[in-house]
């Protein structure tokens, strides 16, 4: 077995500067190679937890946390990039990575921007809008194209 503490801060800002904190036994958690991978993440080498919570499938040889903004938990082990504890199905785990963030008008909501998180793999660019329900809006296939090696201007 393996403990240990965990403590999440507000990630939505209804409840500003309100934090929680949980107490994770992983029963089948290896303590001779259990590590912390960041971002929430923890693995041993066959398991993989978020927040305690085991993620079925993940790969905990290969799994490594990504990259990316923080409080936006992207990860990939060999065959999935996740987003939290989803995978993110159809992105290319070999070459899937951040760009950059981009603040775009809100539709429907004048004078506000939306957070819009860009990443690319071999395949496609990507669009992820966080902050949505069920872990935030993927947008996918926005470049059916090779993407390039270097960041769009």
């Amino acid at each position: 077995n393996v403990y240990y503490p965990v403590t999440v801060d507000c990630l939505d800002f209804k409840e500003c500067g309100v934090c929680y904190c949980i107490d994770c036994i992983l029963v089948d958690a290896d303590p001779a190679n259990f590590r912390y991978l960041g971002s929430w993440y923890f693995a041993d080498d066959s398991l993989v937890y978020i927040l305690g919570f085991h993620i079925e499938g993940a790969d905990g040889k290969s799994f490594e946390v990504l990259d990316s903004p923080e409080y936006h938990y992207f990860a990939r082990d060999k065959n999935y990039v996740y987003l939290g504890m989803k995978p993110f199905v159809g992105a290319d785990p070999s070459s899937f990575r951040y760009l950059r963030t981009d603040m775009r008008p809100c539709k429907g909501r004048t004078g506000f921007k939306e957070e819009v998180l860009i990443f690319e793999d071999r395949n496609c660019l990507w669009e992820y809008i966080p902050n949505e329900q069920n872990y935030g809006k993927i947008i996918t296939n926005i470049r059916k194209q090779k993407a390039p090696n270097t960041s769009p201007e």
